[in-house]
């Protein structure tokens, strides 16, 4: 059985048209998904934050594999592993990064299953996520799941970097033949607006089109 892909955006901000693409690119392969607006909690930070509430309680309520994909993220194509992995949990790691860099893990492409461990290692991630907030105005969501892996006896499959591709990273037409997931990362402007930072709509749109252009360019070649 294929994981539920789950995945939230801010309401009221481009990352609704983001979430668009997403939900185009399951349809495209025929997979289920969840995708929900959330209100602003004040920051791009703070709404990245609220991550491991929503998994849990998609966890909880579905109880099936479920699998994160970051709003602006496409499935590019559709991979067999999920199919019959076992684990509690899948994600990528960057294994030529020190164990304490803020870039450690990546949570993108988060892979989750029902079991006793999982649950426990959300709840784990949710704690850690209030607590630093509570010391910075401006955590990093994967920061507090690096720390609460580091905590918490579970099973982790670690996918490679075909589950996780950048798109701005990808060189290659091997590369983009090979990915699974392609992330297009658009906080890098869109957090901008979610801040209450001063940058033109129009910039960020014509940024993100841009991208998707480009891909489509190459992926008519």
């Amino acid at each position: 059985m294929f994981p539920t892909i789950i995945s939230f955006y801010t309401e009221n901000t481009p990352y609704e048209k983001e979430a668009q693409g997403l939900a185009t690119s399951c349809e495209t392969f025929h997979l289920s998904y969840e995708i929900d607006p959330m209100p602003n909690f004040g920051s791009w930070e703070k709404n990245c934050c609220f991550k491991p509430k929503y998994i849990l309680k998609k966890l909880s309520d579905l109880q099936k594999p479920i699998l994160w994909l970051d709003a602006d993220a496409i499935v590019y194509q559709k991979p067999t592993l999920f199919e019959t992995l076992e684990t509690d949990v899948a994600l990528h790691s960057n294994l030529n990064l020190p164990e304490n860099h803020p870039s450690k893990v990546n949570s993108g492409t988060l892979l989750f299953y029902p079991t006793p461990a999982t649950f426990s290692l959300l709840e784990k991630w949710d704690r850690e996520t209030e607590r630093l907030l509570e010391e910075d105005p401006e955590p990093w969501d994967q920061i507090a799941l690096r720390n609460a892996l580091s905590k918490a006896n579970v099973r982790i499959h670690f996918l490679d970097s075909r589950y996780c591709r950048i798109f701005t990273k990808i060189q290659t037409e091997e590369e983009l033949k090979n990915s699974f997931f392609i992330h297009f990362q658009a906080s890098r402007t869109l957090k901008k607006t979610l801040n209450r930072e001063v940058v033109p709509f129009w910039d960020e749109q014509e940024y993100i089109r841009q991208k998707k252009l480009n891909l489509r360019v190459r992926l008519d070649k």
